[in-house]
């Protein structure tokens, strides 16, 4: 069970310290060093703050650009974009700090467009916004094969023969419901399995009580790693690093690894990829926030949008 007091307490510690004493007059006007990490949807999808490329794509360019955009409008900001190819957050090593945060810690970037993870060390070098989104941790594996996680096509497999998939699920939806079809099959098989569904349903009509609704409930899908053994079961974590692409291809390549990163990134990566699979359950919450320059005129006001 999640513990809101100590998410509370960490939240405190790691968001930069409140100044409003700051005056909006002296944060107009000005032009802001820019860093993007990585395009890393629904974050950043794409980097390009004019409307007209919202409407030529038909989408906008994700959560963080937006707000950097309203930013820009409240207080006439002008954003230099500083190339960075890496494709790294970055991280604490040797006492040195490399990728974005790495540029950030050596004063060439006031601000990372981007969801970067709320952590300790990140704090003390750059000042974190309140946090625009709570993102679990979520894991993401290959797809099961084929009808083991659609089981219902094995009992429309045989109609496709006599009619389409779309009749065939209309045929059995309305049996559901105690309905005629609009047509009948023809064929024996489909006949049978026809009647054995009639008779299923009635049963299920019959039958449906507290009981039954109880036992229904309980989610009894079984993951493919599940029935791995402990051994050939393993998980990499690309959540820091944003190497979410190497990730997506290397557990396509292999079934007994798991892929852990942002809630919202899998659901993206499953919504593109019929191959994917995301397991229900979130876990590690973490808090996602926009990185500022350390002592920042800005992080409070952006803070605060």
């Amino acid at each position: 069970m999640v513990n809101h007091k100590n998410f509370k307490a960490s939240l405190f510690i790691l968001q930069h310290a409140i100044n409003n004493n700051y005056k909006k007059e002296d944060l107009l006007n000005r032009t802001l060093r820019l860093v993007i990490p990585k395009i890393e949807p629904p974050y950043v999808n794409y980097v390009n703050f004019s409307n007209s490329e919202v409407v030529r794509r038909g989408y906008g360019p994700g959560v963080v650009i937006e707000i950097l955009k309203e930013l820009s409008r409240r207080l006439n900001l002008t954003y230099e974009m500083i190339p960075y190819r890496e494709g790294q957050w970055g991280s604490l090593e040797n006492g040195n700090w490399s990728g974005a945060f790495g540029m950030m810690y050596r004063k060439e970037a006031d601000i990372l467009g981007g969801g970067a993870i709320m952590k300790y060390d990140r704090s003390l070098i750059a000042d974190l916004t309140f946090p625009f989104q709570y993102a679990p941790t979520a894991m993401l594996i290959r797809s099961p094969e084929k009808f083991s996680d659609n089981t219902w096509l094995i009992v429309t497999a045989p109609f496709t023969w006599e009619f389409s998939m779309i009749q065939s699920v209309w045929i059995f939806y309305s049996v559901t419901l105690q309905q005629r079809g609009p047509v009948q099959p023809r064929s024996w098989t489909c006949r049978v399995l026809l009647s054995l569904w009639w008779m299923g349903s009635l049963t299920l009509w019959g039958t449906f009580t507290g009981a039954l609704i109880a036992l229904f409930a309980i989610n009894k899908t079984t993951m493919p790693f599940y029935k791995w053994p402990l051994a050939d079961c393993y998980g990499r974590n690309y959540h820091d690093k944003n190497e979410y692409d190497k990730g997506v291809e290397y557990i396509l390549t292999n079934a007994n690894y798991v892929l852990f990163g942002p809630e919202d990134t899998i659901k993206y990566w499953v919504a593109a990829d019929c191959r994917l699979k995301k397991i229900n359950e979130g876990i590690l919450p973490t808090y996602l926030s926009i990185p500022f320059a350390k002592n920042s005129e800005y992080s409070t006001y952006a803070s605060n949008l």
